[in-house]
């Protein structure tokens, strides 16, 4: 815990040699011995205390851990949960409503009015009943450490969480295995520091609960120097003077070198009384130095007298609060109690540190207690409080002797909270809570009828049942004074007995009925069976039709209908505002003519054909080309055009065999004119004649991939609309260009055809000396342009864009424009409708 390890100071002393320090000769001279010493107080910066565990609606105690070095003078705290920020220096209590992670932070300010910005986390988790002491929860080890020697460390496990917690995971942060247990140790082998985190589970799970972190520095010994003593100035021959002079015996007066005298005097002459051959010896003598006394050493407070020997004594105290009962608190006074082992260490024995476990001193009371009340509540210690604690039934005495109705009643009693217990006392009956009813009866209508007294349109009554008021259907015996609600009603006692099939054979003639199949237009002429069944049966009560089937059969004779497509009708062309003239009679005539009244309300709006064409029939006297209906007599055979009328005014008479047989809209080339297609199912382009592309309905031909140039030879391919031809064989004017290359182009005069300046013009427009465009914007001179006459189909093609480009196609090699220009798309011709315009001759 941060508090815990902050406050925490480790004592101790260790020596460890790194040289011999000599045998039982001595030392020698130049060998140095060290000492390590590890005698370190940690000071505590100011840090915020508290628990690393809190709970949903259960009051957290954080307070500030100030450091003797700074002084606080003032703290603003910020919880991490949209709270109001408070001023306090601690201890302050806060209460989170939501589950979470939430980060703590407290600016304090010094005495200095220095700011210092202080942080930690705390993790809050949703109300579990009984596990209300988890703050209590925390981490108790050293501040700091030494390699090489045991760490322990002990996870606080609150007396609430003893059974819940079923199993503990220790990682010390350098890479080493995982331990288990409350308490463990570690030995450090690298300077640093580590944050040691350990994993809570409950219940068997492998899903971690709770984790808790702490962090230690870890340094390595401190190596003190010892001095090593001097060497003796006396070597090992010479015996070393006493300190003391007088302890030096003086000279024999006779020495001992001199041989006792014979036994004749005479022989040996008598010896002086002072030898003057043998000097005296000083009483201090000079030529010998005086040798250092070597240096007591240092005693090693770690030195322990015999290997295996133990011994304990305490560490620092400290105090930290905890949570106790239900949201109460108090104060725990820990001691450390460390037990040491003697080891034989670096070539000394010593004192070893095996173990510290915290000692409890001193267990304060419990304070701020509370209890929970049913309805989650809260109940202070001391206090009492009449609360509802359930609910009383008294039964209802029934007419019919019904069973199970009863009154509700309140059941209240007198709580009262004492040391975070919960006591109840004086159990009573309260206030009602529900008034109890017994069941009603009555007459209540089904969905039953008596029986009918007709088979359609007799008469039947509805059925009564007598039920509660909750729907239990019961004997009438409980209706009894009661009069049920008569109703009747006519009713179909058989309906069937009345059902009957009537059945009606007549002939529809087709020549004013019958219809083209649906997107052909022309007309039918036929005779069919018309039968029409009617069923008649028992309705409301009356025999009434109930049905009626018309059944149409086959038409029996020759159709003249075509596709429902725009045609070129050389045999009927005309211009826009005859073509209007046209429409405005068909308006005037069609409640006289029943073809024309068929045609204008089939086909009233021509924006839409099978194949999407964008046609119509009444452009309101515009400038734009439009189309025009155009008739065939089949009194004939071959059929023969019949001319309508062009003339607003004219007659409304209409030969019998007339029918409308087309819509007719201008188109330019002859059936062999080559143009650039995309054939089907090989993706190529490839010029096709233009007869060989409307018979195999050809869906894509190659355009102008933009407008830009007419240099472009680029081509892109463009979906086919509607392909054009003639209605009948009939006899054309067709112009025949020869071209300066040697090649022809023969078109309607009503073509359009791109000129040398990037305009569109009609084939008629043009002269000889003037030049066609080519696919790449190479020009070929008009060598001749001669008008012939043909007899047969000219064919044309609309494409599915109105974008100028896309309906500029590729015919005999020359750049030539769709139907689109001589319809919607008039609006363009003459006009310069590309930017990059050629003039004759800029080719070769």
């Amino acid at each position: 815990m941060d508090v815990i390890k902050n406050m925490i100071a480790i004592l101790g002393l260790g020596l460890v040699l790194t040289a011999c320090q000599g045998g039982r000769d001595g030392g020698k001279a130049g060998t140095t011995t060290e000492a390590s010493v590890f005698a370190e107080s940690v000071e505590a910066q100011p840090v915020i205390s508290g628990p690393q565990v809190a709970m949903v609606g259960y009051a957290a105690q954080f307070d500030l851990m100030q450091s003797a070095s700074v002084t606080i003078v003032g703290a603003i705290w910020n919880f991490g949960d949209s709270a109001s920020i408070e001023s306090s220096m601690g201890p302050i209590n806060h209460t989170y409503n939501r589950p979470g992670t939430y980060t703590i932070t407290a600016e304090i300010t010094d005495a200095s009015e220095s700011k210092t910005m202080l942080t930690r986390t705390v993790k809050v988790l949703p109300i579990q009943d009984g596990l209300e002491c988890v703050t209590g929860l925390a981490i108790i080890s050293p501040a700091q450490a030494e390699t090489a020697l045991p760490v322990s460390t002990t996870v606080n496990i609150p007396s609430c969480l003893a059974t819940t917690v079923t199993s503990i995971q220790w990682n010390f942060g350098d890479g080493s295995n995982l331990v288990s247990g409350q308490t463990a140790q570690h030995t450090y082998t690298v300077p640093g520091t580590y944050t040691i985190s350990v994993d809570l589970f409950t219940g068997g799970s492998d899903q971690k609960w709770v984790t808790l972190t702490t962090t230690v520095v870890v340094k390595d010994p401190v190596v003190v120097p010892v001095p090593t003593p001097a060497p003796s100035a006396t070597p090992e021959a010479t015996p070393a003077p006493s300190a003391t002079p007088e302890a030096t015996p003086a000279p024999s007066a006779t020495p001992e070198a001199t041989p006792a005298p014979s036994a004749t005097p005479e022989a040996t002459p008598a010896p002086s009384a002072t030898p003057e051959a043998t000097p005296a010896p000083s009483a201090t003598p000079e030529a010998t130095p005086a040798p250092t006394p070597n240096p007591t050493p240092t005693p090693n407070p770690l030195a322990c007298p015999l290997i295996g020997g133990t011994r304990d004594h305490l560490g620092n105290s400290y105090t930290q609060t905890e949570s106790c009962g239900m949201g109460g608190t108090r104060k725990v006074t820990y001691r450390q109690r460390i037990t040491e082992r003697c080891d034989f260490m670096g070539g000394e024995i010593l004192w070893n540190v095996i173990s510290t476990i915290q000692e409890v001193q001193d267990r304060g009371a419990c304070t701020g207690e509370y209890c929970r009340l049913d309805d989650g509540s809260q109940l202070a210690s001391g206090e009492m409080r009449t609360v509802v604690i359930g609910e009383v039934k008294t039964p209802l005495t029934c007419s019919f002797g019904e069973q199970g109705y009863e009154n509700i009643f309140t059941q209240i009693a007198d709580m009262s909270c004492k040391d975070g217990i919960l006591t109840s006392m004086n159990s009573r009956q309260g206030d009602i809570k529900s008034q109890g009813q017994c069941p009603t009866y009555s007459f209540v209508k089904t969905n039953e009828w008596t029986a009918c007294s007709a088979d359609c349109g007799g008469q039947q009554s509805l059925i009564s049942e007598c039920r509660s008021n909750t729907g239990v259907l019961v004997s009438a015996d409980y209706c009894a004074g009661q009069q049920a609600q008569v109703e009747n009603r006519v009713c179909d006692g058989n309906p069937e007995a009345v059902r009957r099939t009537e059945q009606v054979v007549t002939q529809e003639d087709g020549s004013c009925s019958a219809k083209c199949p649906k997107n052909q237009i022309g007309v039918v002429v036929n005779q069919r069976d018309i039968t029409t069944t009617k069923m008649y049966a028992c309705i409301n009560h009356q025999v009434q039709l109930e049905s009626e089937n018309v059944n149409k059969g086959a038409w029996q004779t020759e159709k003249y209908c075509r596709d429902f497509v725009a045609h070129r009708c050389s045999q009927d062309s005309l211009s826009n505002s005859k073509a209007q003239a046209r429409y405005q009679w068909m308006v005037k005539c069609q409640d006289q003519v029943p073809v024309i009244k068929e045609f204008l309300t089939n086909f009233s709006n021509l924006n839409k054909t099978p194949k999407g064409s964008k046609l119509t029939i009444n452009n309101g006297g515009k400038s734009k080309q439009q189309m025009y209906p155009t008739f065939m007599n089949r009194a004939t055979s071959p059929e023969t055009p019949w001319i309508a009328p062009t003339n607003p005014s004219a007659s409304c008479a209409v030969p019998a065999t007339a029918y409308i047989a087309a819509v007719c809209v201008s188109s330019c080339a002859t059936p062999e004119q080559q143009i650039l297609t995309e054939i089907e199912k090989k993706n190529d382009l490839k010029y096709v004649s233009f007869i060989e592309a409307f018979t195999q309905k050809y869906k894509r031909v190659a355009t102008m991939a933009s407008s830009d140039s007419m240099s472009e030879k680029r081509v892109m391919r463009t979906k086919v609309q509607q392909w054009v031809t003639e209605l009948i064989d009939t006899n054309q004017e067709i112009i025949d260009f020869k071209m300066k290359s040697g090649r022809s182009l023969r078109l309607t005069p009503n073509h359009p055809v791109v000129a040398a300046d990037g305009s569109l013009k009609l084939a008629a427009d043009f002269e000889v000396g003037e030049s066609l465009v080519e696919l790449g914007g190479k020009l070929d001179e008009i060598v001749s342009a001669e008008r012939i006459n043909y007899f047969g189909k000219v064919y044309n093609l609309f494409v599915q864009s109105a974008e100028i480009h896309k309906n500029i196609v590729i015919t005999n090699g020359y750049l030539n424009g769709t139907a689109y220009f001589q319809n919607q798309g008039a609006e363009n011709m003459n006009r310069k409708i590309f930017k990059n315009n050629l003039t004759a001759g800029i080719f070769k």
